[in-house]
């Protein structure tokens, strides 16, 4: 298998309010951060303290195997006043925030919760300091130590004199090794008995003493239930080992990936892992929008034959003979503090960057690149906010005169998937606009004009309302010599074949239709169901409340069940009503936000075949071949008015209603058995329930009928 290109440690820590000052935050918070380390220990990551930005970016290709080991060093004392109070001993599972509310009608101040109001765990704000990894986009098991999301690994203790934390990389190194070894060789851990003994002594060790200073807590209780009943525990303390082989199609797959029945043969992938731009962030429930917020996320690309391919393409051209010009640009909203659990109007605090149109671009607000006349660039661009879309709106010229060059762009991938040629090469790939939906990632190649200057690439963001200003995301300076040699590839030979396994998939292996609805219930400030963004103002201060099927997230109760190696057909539902602006002096109806549910689903991308959007469509676009692959796409809003908000919409009685926005898709469950998750990646909704538990079961038996 030859030696793994990337092992990691990864630490998830503290930074203290002397060296984070984040723009736009009243005052300075203390925030966790990623802190990343080579093999040998060397630290890289971050490379200047004190200013909040994005994990390290990762880089692997279709076949290594990664190997990474968590260290959860944040110090929960940092965090007294957010989610983590159950961790001190105290709380009933959620968050608790008071402020002064000044009573506008008497001007009598009095003290007020305003969280978690009508909240109640899990499905709310909680466990912050719990860490965990998500690996967004990779088709790999969701179970034991790959992709499993249900493992919590608890902060490490921390020595009383010296107040560090007494779990480090040293600490597991020697029991990671075995552990990192096995699975390299395709006998990773299954059960917890697979595990190094002497890990399993400390945590268990650590789980007792963390249940009994936590009152309630349990964690090694419900940790011996498990592996009693032959499943594997969810709860660690201070390290946790991450490791799996990248998929390669049609190669065989081990028992570290799938569970093998006896006597029988590994099976070959039926689908390999894209290779393309993806990501990873700490998702636990609960804590998933705060951590992400204050920077706990960061791009893992993964190289392959489309990258070799597109490489050859451009060998030897370019600025220098180069080649092409690679730029990962991670955007994020950063901050110390979500919105639910600052004061409400009439006296806002307001923190972070979920409002106005600023984001963060690499860790920097609007940071300016360089490129020369006529090169072309790959942008991997990156979404990785935790809640706002970003619409690309093209490049505008800076200065005055402003140059009058012009960018011009194709899209090659979507979601770390690659476009097929007739995708790439159609009129409408031709300076694309589109809209990156929380968690999206889009491949571009760009051009810069032949005229030298300044130039902006301009955005604006949802779900602010249509018509919000454009801001630039980052500027770009043109100089330097004119590159001649670079063009787009302009014939199918020239261009990276679409490898087998994502051809479309056949409509006549469709297994099961399903449907799923997701839902936002808005509050007016009286306490009664109305509409509008967020939560209600003084004195109801009800937040809203996000649910799929009509439910939110239930612990221990699996959703939807898959079949191993069968495919379906999803109807993805947006019943979430969207407020508008009564058209006046003959203009019609103007939608007040715009509200798509970013549909996220772990392990196995999609293909989308039919989309409608009532704010923007008149009827239902729906494509027949050459489908484009996503792991995240939004999921439209429902809205009682036609495109041109004039003509409202009307059921059979003549009674105006709100029609709902739906995504239709198709998806293969194949090769990896196990529970994961779907959720909306408007991670505020996750948290607070927008989520549903899934499990992709066997279709093979040892059981005989004879």
């Amino acid at each position: 298998m030859g030696e793994p290109r990337s092992v990691w440690q990864a630490q998830a820590n503290t930074a203290t309010s002397n060296g984070f000052a984040i723009p736009a935050c009243r005052t300075n918070q203390d925030m966790r951060y990623f802190a990343g380390y080579t093999a040998d220990g060397a630290k890289v990551w971050p490379k200047m303290m004190g200013v909040p930005g994005p994990g390290p970016t990762l880089r692997a290709r279709v076949g290594d195997t990664v190997q990474i080991t968590l260290l959860n060093q944040v110090d929960p004392k940092e965090f007294a006043l957010t989610l983590d109070v159950a961790t001190e001993g105290g709380g009933h599972g959620c968050d608790t925030a008071n402020t002064t509310i000044i009573d506008p009608a008497t001007n009598v101040a009095r003290n007020q919760q305003i969280y978690p109001m009508n909240d109640q765990a899990p499905d709310c704000f909680h466990g912050s300091s719990s860490a965990n990894l998500h690996f967004h986009g990779f088709h790999v098991s969701p179970s034991t130590i790959s992709d499993n999301v249900l493992v919590q690994v608890r902060p490490s203790p921390r020595d009383p004199k010296t107040n560090q934390p007494i779990v480090t990389e040293a600490t597991v190194h020697a029991w990671f090794a075995q552990v990192f070894d096995a699975a390299m060789h395709g006998h990773g851990p299954q059960k917890w008995e697979d595990l190094p003994q002497g890990y399993r002594d400390l945590q268990k060790k650590y789980l007792q003493e963390y249940d009994t200073q936590v009152p309630g807590a349990q964690l090694w209780t419900s940790d011996e239930a498990a592996i009693a009943a032959g499943q594997w525990p969810q709860y660690y303390v201070g390290a946790y080992p991450n490791s799996f082989k990248i998929t390669e199609y049609n190669q065989a797959l081990t028992a570290h990936d799938q569970p093998l029945l006896p006597g029988q043969q590994a099976p070959k992938a039926k689908m390999g892992q894209a290779p393309g731009t993806h990501w990873y962030h700490a998702h636990k429930h609960g804590s998933t929008a705060l951590n992400v917020f204050n920077g706990m996320a960061g791009a893992f690309i993964i190289e392959g034959e489309f990258d070799d391919q597109l490489n050859a393409f451009y060998r030897g051209k370019g600025p220098g003979g180069k080649g092409l010009t690679e730029q990962v640009l991670v955007i994020q909203q950063l901050g110390s503090q979500l919105n639910l659990l600052n004061a409400p109007q009439p006296n806002r605090a307001q923190t972070g960057t979920t409002k106005e149109q600023f984001v963060f671009v690499n860790g920097f607000p609007q940071p300016q690149m360089t490129m020369q006349p006529g090169e072309i660039q790959r942008w991997r661009i990156l979404n990785l906010c935790t809640q706002v879309a970003i619409g690309f709106a093209g490049f505008q010229a800076n200065g005055s005169p402003a140059p009058a060059g012009t960018f011009s762009w194709k899209q090659i991938a979507q979601d770390g998937v690659q476009f097929n040629w007739d995708n790439y090469n159609g009129p409408a790939n031709s300076n694309p606009a589109f809209v990156m939906t929380a968690a999206n990632r889009v491949d571009l190649l760009i051009q810069a004009p032949n005229t030298a200057g300044n130039y902006s690439l301009m955005v604006y963001h949802e779900p602010f309302p249509p018509g919000f200003a454009t801001a630039p995301l980052l500027t770009i300076q043109v100089g330097g010599a004119r590159v001649t040699d670079m063009a787009f590839p302009s014939e199918e030979n020239q261009y990276p074949k679409m490898p087998e396994y994502l051809h479309d998939i056949d409509p006549k292996t469709i297994h099961i239709h399903r449907e799923v609805t997701f839902n936002t219930e808005y509050f007016g400030n009286d306490g009664r169901r109305g509409l509008g963004p967020g939560r209600a103002q003084y004195p109801s201060i009800k937040p809203s409340r996000h649910t799929i099927d009509g439910k939110q997230f239930e612990n221990q109760i699996i959703d939807q069940v898959m079949l191993l190696n069968s495919a379906e057909e999803w109807t993805l539902i947006n019943t979430t009503q969207v407020n508008n602006i009564p058209g006046s002096g003959g203009s019609g109806a103007t939608p007040l936000g715009y509200y798509a549910h970013p549909f996220h689903i772990h392990i196995n991308p999609f293909q989308v075949i039919e989309i409608f959007d009532p704010v923007t469509m008149w009827e239902p676009r729906k494509f027949d071949k050459n489908f484009v692959w996503y792991d995240t796409i939004g999921v439209p809003p429902a809205y009682n008015y036609y495109p041109d908000g004039k003509r409202p919409r009307l059921d059979k009685d003549g009674n105006q209603v709100f029609v709902p926005g739906y995504v239709k898709m198709r998806s293969r469950f194949v090769d990896f058995t196990g529970l994961y998750v779907f959720h909306c990646h408007i991670l505020a909704h996750e948290d607070r329930g927008m989520m549903q538990l899934v499990e992709v079961v066997s279709n093979e038996t040892i059981q005989q009928h004879h």
